[in-house]
């Protein structure tokens, strides 16, 4: 914003800072954004601790935004209720208020434990409910910002800030090995996603993490795992496998097995292999595009129990399929090739199971799948595999659904 006055006859602009409000200050990754913004010439309002409504609306006068980092922590004396009022109730008042004093932009920074398919817990359901309420409200542009563990120049927070103690050389090598195991957020990281959004009039979700997708250890741990559990299921149950092949013959006529074109790593065309559900003559579609009488008896067992993905064992040992990640298309389905591409989900190998697929998110929407794919891009490290993994053999997510019509 600029400002005009007169000085001895001369009319002169002054450029006036934009006034931002900032919740949560006080905190660990609170001071980094307070600090940057500062810097970038913003004007901050800081409101600290047992800040009330009144003081908001206030302080709201002239600011074009404020940015919301306040939320309670779950601890053993922690109640459901004071999480629900102060991470739900609390900042919900707080939107209103700014909104009916002409703020135009709310920046939510919270935890990935907010994100779907998160944690059950009431800390983190009271922030998921919050982020869902926070875009209904209409003329407030509202940018939610999720961030999983926070650390800056070698100083960490929350369960992170045992490291602290420990010399650096230790550890810089302790906390490599834990950037493998779960997700972690660099401060500035955090703060330049936060001015990014400052500038930007869109509504949006924005996740920021380190990223373990190209991580060593990573790698080795999703080798180790594709390998050995291939491997062991070939030993443990090439009966099943036998068994399920015939039944597939006997149910139908055709083959037991059913090779189709998918779109693996880098775009790059494979055979996937899977034990055939449905008749030979069903058309070459995506499976939400076939309709339920395409399926035979044999194969509706099978999609249920999803014993029909056991096959890809084989892609497992060609290295073309990894056990967790994104459910391989049809080269057909170009409007979801094209969203991966552009959110760069193609950078890693299709999954026989994935995050979209336990959660019910299927191929029919393409921009949908594409958003939970781009959430496992972004939060994929040894333990989301491992909850992946455990929530699969739980029997979470029906997979690709086909037509009921």
């Amino acid at each position: 914003m600029r400002k005009a006055s007169l000085f001895f006859g001369v009319l002169m602009v002054d450029e006036v800072k934009n006034k931002i409000l900032v919740t949560g200050a006080n905190t660990f990754v609170g001071r980094e954004v307070v600090k940057n913004l500062s810097e970038s010439g913003y004007s901050i309002i800081q409101l600290l601790d047992q800040y009330n409504i009144a003081d908001v609306e206030a302080k709201s006068v002239d600011a074009v935004a404020l940015i919301h980092m306040d939320y309670l922590a779950q601890t053993a004396s922690t109640s459901e209720n004071e999480l629900i009022e102060t991470n739900l109730k609390l900042p919900l008042k707080v939107a209103a208020v700014v909104r009916s004093a002409g703020v135009k932009k709310f920046i939510n920074v919270t935890s990935v434990h907010a994100l779907p398919g998160g944690d059950k817990g009431p800390y983190s359901v009271s922030r998921r409910i919050l982020v869902n309420e926070l875009l209904k409200i209409k003329n407030l542009n509202v940018v939610n910002i999720f961030r999983a563990a926070p650390y800056n120049n070698w100083v960490f927070s929350g369960r992170l800030s045992v490291f602290n103690r420990l010399p650096v050389v230790l550890k810089q090598a302790l906390f490599r090995v834990f950037k493998s195991i779960a997700a972690t957020s660099n401060v500035k990281a955090v703060s330049d996603a936060i001015e990014e959004a400052l500038n930007d009039n869109c509504q949006s979700e924005r996740i920021v993490t380190d990223g373990q997708s190209k991580s060593l250890m990573y790698w080795f741990f999703q080798h180790a795992v594709n390998l050995s559990f291939s491997i062991a299921c070939v030993l443990l149950f090439w009966w099943l496998l036998a068994f399920v092949w015939m039944a597939v013959k006997i149910g139908s006529a055709g083959p037991g097995l059913f090779l189709q074109d998918r779109v693996g790593r880098d775009g790059k065309i494979f055979k996937c292999v899977k034990f055939r559900t449905m008749f030979v003559e069903t058309q070459n579609l995506g499976t939400h595009q076939v309709s339920q009488a395409a399926v035979t008896k044999v194969g509706r067992f099978l999609r249920r129990t999803k014993l029909d993905e056991l096959p890809q064992l084989w892609n497992l040992l060609k290295g073309e399929m990894s056990l967790i990640g994104p459910r391989p298309c049809l080269p057909s389905q170009t409007e979801l090739i094209r969203e991966r591409k552009q959110k760069n989900i193609l950078s890693i190998k299709p999954g026989i199971t994935g995050f979209a697929q336990v959660n019910d998110i299927d191929m029919s929407d393409p921009y949908e799948l594409a958003n939970w794919d781009s959430r496992y891009l972004k939060l994929c490290s040894i333990a989301f595999d491992l909850k992946i993994l455990k929530s699969t053999f739980l029997g979470g997510g029906q997979g690709d659904k086909v037509n009921n019509k």
